[in-house]
């Protein structure tokens, strides 16, 4: 008979140093079959033991990363542009999934000179704080290895040159032992960072751990893209209402139309009803009737031959002719 014993004991040594062992027991017989002995065999198993472990905690900190990353995804911050919201959101979530003391969220003003915090979230206070500045004339280097990097990832935020310039001014105050800047990037344009922030005992960063923080990073990118254009519509939307308040205002019609037999319109101003007794509605896209049924008969060839032969010579034209009421 062979025994083995499970693979989670411990055994330890004579210098007090732990081991994780697995054991198996063989008797040793005598020529009557008697029970004299026993062979006893231990492995060393800590070195697998601590792979299992680091291979659970991997995968429980991926699945927490794509739960965030998922209800992130989701927000109506990120679809609407709301990028103070988000960057909320976002840096208490990847604080507790990072299982960090701070996540902060840095973007960079009009002149990318100076990087602005807009939310650092600090877990031992659960609290949000924002408006800090970082200025590219105190730390241009550190700036410069952000414009050409992904990410800078100090396992040990103390000695590590690429962030040697935030030691005295933002590191030690702040008890930072461990840091990776990931860079938000959209279109070749640097957009600002997301800062994850070790306090307290040095840590390594992982492969997960990166890749997680720089998807984060896209999507703050995404937010920052809906914004601009939200802000884009709604300064064409103020042109748009601007100009039509012009043309409403302006004493004759104002149209745009296809050069075509039935002069199709595109639009036409509201005074057009004033003039002919026909609402501009029923001429835009020759809805109810076409703007050459409203030239009076005898000028719509005149009409038609000079405005094409001004259109071909690229030039204005100024056409007096006759419409019927």
């Amino acid at each position: 008979v062979r025994t083995e014993l499970a693979e989670d004991k411990t055994l330890i040594g004579r210098d007090g140093r732990k081991y994780g062992i697995s054991d198996s027991c063989a008797p040793i017989r005598d020529g009557e079959g008697k029970v004299v002995g026993a062979v006893l065999v231990f492995r060393d198993v800590t070195e697998k033991r601590r792979e299992e472990e680091e291979a659970r905690h991997a995968l429980a900190r991926r699945q927490r990363a794509s739960e965030v990353l998922v209800a992130l995804a989701l927000t109506s911050e990120l679809a609407d542009g709301e990028v103070e919201r988000l960057a909320r959101r976002l840096t208490e979530a990847a604080s507790r999934s990072l299982d960090v003391e701070r996540v902060g969220v840095w973007l960079f003003d009009d002149d990318d000179g100076r990087l602005v915090n807009v939310d650092l979230y600090r877990a031992l206070r659960g609290e949000h704080e924002s408006g800090a500045v970082l200025s590219e004339k105190d730390y241009g280097r550190e700036f410069e290895v952000l414009r050409t990097a992904n990410y800078v990832d100090a396992d040990d935020a103390l000695t590590d040159p690429r962030v040697a310039g935030y030691l005295e001014g933002y590191i030690k105050p702040n008890g930072i032992t461990s840091m990776l800047d990931v860079v938000i990037r959209s279109r070749g344009r640097n957009l600002g960072l997301i800062c994850v922030e070790h306090v307290g005992q040095a840590h390594h960063w992982e492969e997960d751990e990166i890749a997680f923080a720089c998807q984060l990073a896209d999507q703050m990118a995404l937010a920052i893209a809906h914004r601009e254009r939200r802000r884009t519509e709604m300064e064409l939307k103020t042109a748009r209402d601007q100009y039509q308040s012009l043309v409403e205002q302006s004493p004759g019609i104002t149209y745009r139309c296809r050069l075509d037999r039935d002069w199709t319109m595109l639009y036409m101003s509201n005074a057009v009803e004033q003039l002919l007794g026909y609402p501009a509605s029923e001429f835009v896209g020759n809805v109810v009737r076409t703007y050459e049924s409203v030239i009076h008969p005898e000028d719509r060839e005149m009409v038609a031959r000079d405005v094409s032969g001004a259109c071909e010579a690229g030039s204005g034209w100024d056409v007096e002719y006759r419409v019927l009421h």
